[in-house]
């Protein structure tokens, strides 16, 4: 997620931050836009980016 929002420019429009859990660790990683929550795989991370954060941001 890092490379993705630095390759695109977007630290001044993004926020990036960790926690330990969010309450969904039986689904992989959990990441929220919006306040929506989203299950992403290293294989799906870059799909994920442009739907969920690049065409919210278009």
């Amino acid at each position: 997620m890092q490379s993705l929002i630095a390759k695109h420019d977007l630290k001044n429009k993004v926020e990036l931050g960790g926690v330990f859990c969010m309450g969904k660790c039986d689904t992989g990683v959990s990441v929220t836009v919006d306040k929506a929550y989203h299950s992403v795989q290293p294989e799906n991370v870059e799909a994920f980016f442009k739907e969920a954060v690049l065409k919210k941001l278009a």
